[in-house]
Order: structure tokens, then C-alpha cells, then sequence
């Protein structure tokens, strides 16, 4: 066990709400936006070139594709899960279009890919060696298909694999035969080196790494209640975030490592939610009875795009991150819009 205490930071609520506002193109940062859309029936990945663009379909997969994670590689390969036969299996396209071209060729699941910060190797989840429907291994190949190497060794279910900016670990969530969520890392060409962050009795899943590599921020378990926290590496100390009576899940780390953006259950309603890397305080960027969910940040870190429920299907908002402008709709389609991402160009 790394863990070596946990900081409570109260959370110091301000509220700057933005209003909706319908739009298009010519609003947003220069960035690739990229999500998940059910428009024309199954799930396929589309792109936007903000602020200008048009919303173009990448992917074509009758029985759907993303659904489970979408991954770029810095040559500009994207990393999906695609349904085929009724089977979902690895596959990756260019950024820019073209052939989508199998790497797995499974009888079970394979998905939820997370690409090496080198571009050389890609992680994702698969059922292969699985004995039960739950039971779900991290396996590791090169970027461009061939052998397979298995990562865990686990009864249960290895789930949320993502790399380290280094390049040198892994973190990832295991539920333990107790029925636990506790967040471990390996390293990748040394798979028994495990290691748990999590604190004994508490439930903590939805890892993200800090851009420096020093701090995992995920969520955390405490008496039915979620909150952002932060493990600091390799100290294992553990700093509570937001540290309020809410609910707080879906942590989405700032590329220059400063703030979270997280979506928050008060009131009955979800929220968009900014708070400090530090836990010195957070700020709602939302406030609606819709559903507002599924944060992420723009490559320049002044930009946060989620999905909203305010027009009775889920379409993508934005708004700057210091909640200046109002709330931005990005998407207009008859389908949901979700798991949205933003590449740089």
C-alpha cells in the first residue's frame, strides 16, 4: 500500500454560470474536436476543426465504433474499438480519413485503447484469457498490430488503462474480490511490478495523470460520497480536492496542469465543475437543469467542451475555462453527441 494519509481540502464554491447560447462554427480555440456520435444510428467517431470547420464523419462502421475509448499517436494515428461480427476489436485509421485497418482479429472484446506518449505501443483492454463476462486483462501491442503481450494476471476486472506521460507506468482500475474499485500502476516491460494507491476500505477508479507525471487524479470513495483527489507519486499521499457533500466524478486534468474539470451531482442535477490542482477552489461553469457531463479541456488549457442534455439529446457545449462567455453549443444533431476530446492541430 503507497498510501500515506489523505488531505482534506474544503471546497470554496464560486459560481460563475454560464448561459446557453446556440451556435457553429466560429466560436471555439483552434483545435480538433473529436467525439463519439450516434446521428446516423450505430456510434462513429466524428471530428469539427474549430473554429471554422464542418463536422465530418471519420469513421463508417454499420455496427458502430468508439464507443470505448478514442486514442491519437503524435504521427496522427487514431485508436479506436470497432464492432464487427458482433465482436468489438482494435483498429486505427489516419487522422485525416482513410481505411480503418484491424489489429486484433479476437473471439472476445478487445477496446478501450490508450497509445504510449512515444507512439510505439498501445494498451487496451480485452477478454481473451477471460473465464467469466467480467473478467477483463490490460494487454499491450505494437502501435502497428503484431504479437500481444499480456500485462495483468487478475480473476476479476482490470478496467480505465492509461499511459503515463513518461511512458514508463500504467494506471489502471482493478475491482477486487471484496468488490472494491482501488486504482494500481505497472510498468509496462515489467508487469509484476504492481503497486496500489488507494486506501484501505475506500473506493477510488477514473484515473488521470498530471502532466508532469508526479500526481494520479481520480475519484474518491469516502462514507457513499465521490470527490477529485490527488495521489501525489511516489509519496502516496493523498489530497482531497473538492471535499463537499456533492458528488464529484469524471475528472479531466488540465493540459498545463493547473485545474480539473469535473462534472458534479448537487441538487439533482449534474454540473461542470473547475477546480484547483492545488484544492485552493473551485468554480461552477455551469448551472442548468439539464444534464451537463463528461468534461475536457482544449490543448491551450483556456477552453472546456462537455455534454449537455439542454436541447433532449446530449450535443457538445463550450465555453472559455474562466466561465467569461456564455455556454456555447457546438453540436446540433438529432442523435447524441458524447465523449467529446480535443486535439491539438
Amino acid at each position: 500500500m503507497k498510501t500515506t494519509g489523505i488531505i482534506i481540502s474544503a471546497m470554496s464554491v464560486l459560481f460563475v454560470c454560464c448561459s446557453s447560447e446556440p451556435s457553429g462554427p466560429g466560436v471555439g480555440p483552434e483545435c480538433t474536436l473529436v467525439w463519439t456520435s450516434y446521428r446516423s444510428g450505430p456510434p462513429n467517431i466524428w471530428t469539427l476543426e474549430l473554429p471554422n470547420g464542418e463536422p465530418k464523419q471519420l469513421t463508417y462502421f454499420p455496427e458502430g465504433c468508439g464507443r470505448w475509448g478514442v486514442a491519437l499517436s503524435l504521427d496522427n494515428w487514431v485508436y479506436f474499438g470497432g464492432k464487427q461480427n458482433d465482436i468489438w476489436q482494435l483498429f486505427r485509421m489516419k487522422r485525416s480519413g482513410g481505411a480503418a485497418i484491424k489489429l486484433t482479429d479476437n473471439a472476445q472484446y478487445d477496446g478501450d485503447p490508450t497509445v504510449s506518449p512515444d507512439g510505439d505501443r498501445v494498451c487496451f483492454l480485452t477478454k481473451r484469457w477471460g473465464y467469466t463476462y467480467y473478467d477483463r486483462e490490460l494487454a499491450s501491442m505494437p502501435s502497428s498490430g503484431g504479437e500481444v503481450t499480456r500485462l495483468t494476471f487478475w480473476d476479476g476486472s482490470d478496467d480505465s488503462p492509461v499511459w503515463s506521460p513518461a511512458g514508463d507506468r500504467i494506471a489502471f482500475v482493478r475491482a477486487t474480490s471484496s468488490g472494491r474499485f482501488v486504482v494500481m500502476t505497472l510498468d509496462p516491460d515489467n508487469p509484476d511490478s504492481l503497486e496500489t494507491w488507494t486506501p484501505t476500505g475506500d473506493d477510488c477508479y477514473e484515473p488521470r495523470w498530471s502532466p508532469g507525471g508526479d500526481k494520479i487524479v481520480c475519484v474518491l470513495t469516502e462514507n457513499g460520497i465521490r470527490d477529485i483527489c490527488s495521489i501525489d507519486l511516489p509519496s502516496g499521499e493523498i489530497r482531497n480536492l473538492t471535499g463537499t457533500d456533492w458528488s464529484d466524478e469524471k475528472p479531466s486534468v488540465s493540459p498545463d496542469g493547473k485545474r480539473i474539470a469535473h462534472q458534479v451531482y448537487r441538487n439533482g442535477q449534474w454540473d461542470i465543475a473547475i477546480t484547483e490542482m492545488d484544492g485552493s477552489g473551485s468554480f461552477f461553469l455551469t448551472d442548468d437543469p439539464a444534464e451537463d457531463i463528461s468534461p475536457c479541456w482544449s490543448p491551450e488549457s483556456d477552453w472546456v467542451f462537455w455534454v449537455s442534455y439542454r436541447d433532449g439529446d446530449r450535443e457538445i457545449y463550450g465555453t472559455r475555462a474562466d466561465g467569461s462567455e456564455p455556454a456555447y453549443r457546438i453540436t446540433n444533431s438529432t442523435g447524441d453527441d458524447i465523449r467529446p476530446r480535443c486535439w491539438a492541430r
